[in-house]
């Protein structure tokens, strides 16, 4: 599941979001997937674009999945040390 995300860059900073490290949990239910993830800074004014982004990463490479539930977490805080 992390490959399918892997191409998706933070708008802000161009750097994949696996990369920097703001997918904290996965979880896959049948052909249902939540991803929990957070942002660089609470107020990104680009969330939207980065919650369509990963749906659309997620839905484009994974034919079996039907639905992607993108939650935003903010414990930890990132960067995650």
């Amino acid at each position: 599941m992390l490959n399918a995300l892997a191409s998706v860059p933070d708008p802000g900073l161009g750097i994949g979001i696996v990369d920097l490290g703001l997918i904290y949990r996965l979880e896959m239910q049948g052909d249902s997937i939540r991803i929990g993830m957070t942002l660089t800074t609470p107020a990104c004014p680009l969330h939207a674009h980065l919650w369509r982004a990963v749906q659309e990463a997620v839905l484009a490479r994974l034919p079996q999945v039907r639905s992607v539930d993108v939650v935003l977490v903010w414990d930890p805080l990132w960067p995650r040390c």
